[in-house]
């Protein structure tokens, strides 16, 4: 991975990785977040190695936020792996002008669980038009389920009081069997 090869060679490489790599591979792998045409392939393999991988999302964050698709691939694996230390980073992407970006804070929040962030989430989460609305609204549901029974009431009366078009009735159903 550090010789002079074409990308697409260390793309390769990179995805043998993600079967059969473990924790001594994480440094070569996580290099190539920043690296565009790479850092997708070794996003994937270092979420499929795990929770060790996070110190690489951690590390590569900083450095791909003025690039929105490298910026979306580590916000990506800090969600996937739950990462309660990028709290903030999570709550930075809510206010994101990219949607995408928006819903992965969204999601990085839902992965954690952490009711102190309720407030910001709810806010953030009634900008959403579209599909992102929906998006916004199953990750409502899964935030849910992870907290408290007074801080998921919130949240399903907060449904209840945004979800009121139409096709929205069966979120509206959801949240009052829920309460």
């Amino acid at each position: 991975l550090s010789g002079n090869y074409p990308d697409r060679v260390k793309a390769f490489i990179i995805r043998q990785l993600q079967i059969c790599g473990r924790e001594e591979v994480v440094p070569a792998i996580g290099t190539f977040l920043i690296i565009k045409g790479i850092a997708d392939d070794a996003a994937q393999a270092l979420i499929a190695i795990g929770k060790v991988s996070v110190a690489q999302f951690r590390k590569a964050l900083p450095k791909v936020k003025n690039d929105l698709i490298l910026y979306r691939n580590v916000l990506h694996g800090l969600a996937e792996l739950a990462d309660e230390s990028s709290k903030e980073d999570f709550l930075e992407a809510l206010v994101n002008e990219d949607d995408e970006c928006r819903l992965l804070g969204l999601w990085g929040l839902t992965q954690i669980g952490d009711s102190s962030t309720l407030e910001d989430f709810l806010k953030a989460d009634q900008k959403e038009k579209g599909f992102s609305r929906i998006k916004a609204a199953s990750f409502c549901l899964q935030f849910a389920e992870k907290v408290q029974k007074k801080d998921a009431a919130k949240i399903y009366r907060h449904l209840q009081e945004t979800r009121t078009l139409p096709e929205e009735k069966y979120l509206q159903k959801i949240a009052s069997s829920a309460l």
